[in-house]
């Protein structure tokens, strides 16, 4: 023992070392085990926290619908460049799409384009330039070279007139006219007779008869030669505020009005004229045949236009004896119903079937109503409904039949051919979008019915219903 004592001592570094060595693998190994697995531990929870932030960095792709209650078609999925440009292209060309059709819409409201021209419409625009919406120059001279124009003075043509002959309407036949074509007959039957010898009974009833079908044959006559019967009689003319045509001295009718209202009363007129024009081309549309080939009344299914009225724009008057269009301001705005369907436009169904009215909600567009009395073919009603959406954005709102005594109206010159008859009693919608009506209303009128300002930075038809 005590050598080996000795070469420790001897040896006592080497033996130290010997020592240190035994003793530190086992405590490195220790450690390092012990390291390792806190380090493999952080490593994998920062692999788990990059996966994961990987994971939910997704992207919810979608394209808009633009019809009402429409579902948009959407993809959740982690970032992609081709998706994210196929997306963007189909957003853009959808979105290109529905403004698209906004546009066309705008325009056949207006008469223009190529829907409008397939009904052979003819663009709204004013009767006189630089009136609307505000009188450029001398307001007094244009505002009588606008009197002459509606009235149809210092050679300018009625446009009330112009607008029945575009539709190929007229009365019936002169009643002096056709008493001398009746009479004719008459004396040159009586000729066949000499001075001497009277005609028998049966000689009389077969004189009769020619001169019943003389008469005939002249309404049939006038008949074939209009596409339907109508004067300017079938206007109201009463002078009622922005619903009558005008047939008397304009500027000096509201000469005790305040001066600013001119514009609006010069643009109202012009707008009840725009309406009648839509009115009456509905009936020019529903007696047009096959290949544009206007009717004869005997063909037609719309043989007469007894009467046809225009009410005033929604919300300029709080009454039709208002004076002032401010009168039917301030009254307090109701309530905004809510759109039937997600995305729609917004309607009140206790209004009428369609629910199209104006309030505070609507920007978009202004509503008229109009009645009309129609005489028509009753197998061909259904025709004459269609022809009225067909011509514009007008809804027949309501209709009520009623029967015809045809012999008398015969007796009064108006002949509807074989066809069996009714009377249509209507009441129309029509709408006016805001995109180009707006542009020409004066301030006054702009203001009552709520129309944001063109210098409104807030100002767009468009922003409100967006279905």
């Amino acid at each position: 023992m005590k050598p080996v004592l000795n070469w420790i001592k001897a040896n006592l570094v080497a033996v130290i070392c010997v020592v240190v060595v035994l003793i530190a693998l086992p405590v490195a190994w220790f450690f390092s085990s012990r390291w390792n697995t806190e380090i493999k531990t952080e490593r994998e929870a920062e692999v788990g926290r990059e996966m994961q932030a990987i994971t939910q960095a997704r992207v919810d792709y979608t394209i808009p619908s633009y019809e009402p209650g429409g579902e948009p078609v959407s993809l959740a999925t982690e970032p992609n460049d081709a998706l994210t440009r196929w997306f963007k292209a189909q957003r853009e060309q959808v979105k290109g799409q529905a403004d698209a059709l906004v546009e066309r819409v705008i325009a056949f409201n207006k008469g223009e384009g190529a829907d409008a021209q397939a009904v052979g419409r003819r663009p709204h625009t004013p009767l006189i330039e630089r009136l609307f919406p505000a009188p450029q120059g001398d307001p007094t001279e244009r505002f009588y070279e606008m009197e002459d124009a509606l009235l149809g003075k210092r050679g300018r043509t009625n446009p009330y007139d112009a607008l029945l002959k575009r539709i190929n309407a007229g009365g019936p036949p002169d009643a002096v006219r056709v008493a001398e074509a009746v009479e004719n007959v008459r004396a040159r039957e009586l000729e066949k007779f000499s001075a001497t010898r009277q005609p028998t009974p049966e000689e009389q009833a077969e004189i009769q008869k020619k001169l019943i079908e003389r008469r005939i044959a002249e309404y049939q006559s006038r008949a074939r030669d209009l596409s339907v019967y109508a004067t300017t009689a079938v206007f109201e003319s009463d002078q009622k505020k922005g619903a009558a045509i005008p047939t008397e001295q304009l500027v000096g009718l509201y000469s005790r009005e305040p001066a600013r209202l001119r514009p609006m009363r010069f643009f109202l007129w012009q707008w009840d004229l725009w309406t009648y024009t839509d009115l009456l081309e509905a009936v020019r549309v529903a007696n047009t045949g096959t290949g544009n080939r206007p009717l004869n009344i005997v063909q037609a299914p719309v043989k007469r236009i007894e009467s046809v009225s225009a009410r005033e724009v929604e919300g300029v008057f709080a009454d039709p004896a208002a004076p002032d269009p401010m009168a039917g301001m301030g009254m307090g705005a109701a309530a905004a119903p809510t759109p039937a369907v997600p995305g729609g436009l917004v309607t009140d169904p206790t209004v009428s079937i369609t629910g199209r009215t104006r309030g505070d909600w609507n920007t978009l567009y202004d509503v008229r109503r109009a009645d009309m009395r129609l005489i028509v073919d009753s197998k061909r009603v259904d025709e004459v409904i269609r022809a009225f959406s067909a011509t514009n954005l007008m809804t027949v709102l309501d209709m009520d039949i009623e029967q015809v005594d045809v012999w008398e109206h015969l007796r009064e010159g108006y002949y509807y051919g074989p066809d069996h008859v009714v009377r249509l009693n209507l009441t129309i919608e029509t709408l006016w979008l805001r995109p180009w009506t707006s542009k020409l209303m004066p301030e006054i009128l702009r203001n009552a019915l709520g129309v944001p300002s063109e210098t409104d930075p807030n100002a767009d038809p468009n922003a409100a219903n967006p279905g």
